[in-house]
């Protein structure tokens, strides 16, 4: 998508170029300023939403190992706790 987009832009700014236009004198109305302004502050606050939601997922992955990690120490607990007691208790098959 991009690249069909760099080649608009690339094919658009040959033909400028061929028509002798500068594009520093090129001048927007002011409600084209005012659009371009808006699709700036659109485009940052989509940056600003992405960098929120990866923020996000960092701390949720981060609970979750963190959560992981704690279930992992309790089932080697119990684990070590039933050897524990088969040691301490002698099997009446014996």
């Amino acid at each position: 998508m991009f690249h069909c987009l760099h080649r608009a832009i690339g094919e658009h700014l040959r033909i400028l170029c061929e028509w002798g236009l500068n594009l520093c004198t090129f001048v927007l109305s002011p409600a084209q300023e005012a659009e371009l302004e808006i699709e700036k502050v659109k485009a940052q606050q989509m940056q600003i939403s992405g960098e929120e939601r990866r923020k996000t997922l960092q701390e949720e992955t981060r609970q979750h190992q963190h959560r992981a990690e704690y279930q992992d120490k309790l089932a080697r607990r119990r684990y070590d706790d039933q050897l524990a007691q088969q040691v301490r208790v002698p099997s009446s098959h014996t």
